[in-house]
């Protein structure tokens, strides 16, 4: 019996979810149509109808209204509302009440067409400013093929100025592609750097230790650097300015971050936003300007006011040249690994002015980049840590 019961139950379960699945199709089907001319027709020919019903029938529908039919059968022939029930009222009122609902249902299924299109404009008027500008396709072009081409012939051995000069030449291809895209004609700079990662664990941590405590920032006070999971250091050779002729930025100054020791689960409030952030959810990170970047620590109360007094005097710093940044994690190249990759650095794409559409460019952009970020990785690969 419980048996046949819960097949019954089941089945009432399944029936009632297939006819409102039904009912969600229609309903949709039916928004479109109240939207339609055709509709406005029905609802012109329901007002008439009321208009006609009202005048010819008023004295029945006076009379009727308000005043709800009892049988006299019902109350021993006594009438607790004085008035008949005719055939006008009846008529008229389901006619008035289908008469205001269209009207209803015409100007919500028009408003929300409305704002439809109001939507699919805005979005179709962003995505205005979110395109290359032209000529950007042969710039890529030109760049892609000079990245890869470097890369195919670079020779087995090479001294660590020559390797910083190739990295800088293709810095400077990302740069080029980066303000090709945005709009070349504008005056903006723009940037890109490397920064290394090193593990408290590792040989070259020991050997930089002096060196990082001396230029680590936003790092709590009383945090010894190698309590830290390690730390980011920017390679001031490997960083270049779209007007520095592939010359190291001369307006970077030393800097390392801290990357925290983290048990259990991945949480973003654990890291300073930025490169760190990148680093650590191996995942790219876009922010709009300086304002987008400091708000992100102001409202994380994990750290203290002394991270956050680092992070503002380093963007000071750099005010001219530091609004729009893009932090991309870099990982170690080996053609022989099939294992799961590991960051070993981050890379920083910046320009000098406030960009609101930055994340929606990037989003577009990112994989036209991936092959040009692939070719950086295989030469800090082999950059002597």
């Amino acid at each position: 019996m419980n048996f046949v019961l819960g097949v019954f139950a089941t089945l009432a379960l399944a029936s009632a979810y297939g006819i409102w699945k039904i009912w969600q199709a229609k309903k949709s089907t039916l928004e479109k149509f109240y939207a339609m001319p055709a509709f406005g027709g029905v609802n012109a020919a329901l007002g008439i109808s009321v208009g006609y019903l009202g005048s010819h029938f008023d004295k029945e529908v006076f009379g009727a209204t308000l005043r709800p039919y009892i049988p006299a059968g019902w109350t021993n022939g006594v009438a607790l509302f004085p008035g008949t029930l005719t055939f006008g009222p009846i008529i008229f009122w389901p006619v008035a009440y289908f008469a205001v609902w269209g009207i209803y249902k015409s100007l919500t299924a028009q408003s929300a067409a409305a704002a439809k299109v109001n939507e699919e404009f805005r979005e179709a008027f962003e995505r205005l400013f979110t395109m290359p500008s032209k000529g950007f396709l042969e710039v890529y072009k030109e760049a892609a093929l000079a990245s890869t081409s470097v890369v195919s012939t670079l020779p087995a051995t090479l001294t660590v100025d020559k390797l910083e000069t190739i990295i800088r030449s293709q810095l400077d291809h990302i740069c080029k592609v980066v303000k090709r895209y945005d709009n070349e004609a504008l005056d903006y700079t723009y940037g890109c750097n490397v920064m290394f990662y090193y593990g408290t664990s590792t040989s070259e941590f020991l050997a930089r230790t002096l060196e990082f405590n001396t230029s680590i920032k936003c790092i709590e006070r009383g945090v010894a650097i190698h309590n830290l999971a390690g730390v980011l250091q920017l390679k001031l050779p490997l960083s270049v300015r779209s007007n520095s002729r592939r010359q190291p930025d001369n307006s970077l100054t030393p800097l390392a971050l801290p990357v925290p020791a983290i048990q259990g689960a991945f949480d973003e409030f654990d890291f300073v936003p930025g490169a760190p952030l990148a680093f650590a959810s191996k995942a790219a990170c876009v922010y709009p300007n300086q304002k987008a970047l400091v708000g992100m620590l102001e409202s994380n109360r994990r750290f203290s006011s002394i991270v956050l007094d680092d992070l503002n005097a380093i963007l000071h710093v750099q005010t001219s040249s530091v609004q729009g940044l893009i932090c991309i994690p870099l990982y170690d190249f080996d053609p022989d690994s099939y294992g799961p990759r590991f960051p070993i650095g981050v890379l920083n794409i910046h320009k000098n002015r406030t960009d609101e559409f930055i994340s929606d460019k990037f989003s577009i952009l990112e994989p036209l980049l991936a092959p040009l970020v692939l070719n950086l990785e295989k030469l800090i690969s082999t950059y002597p840590k």
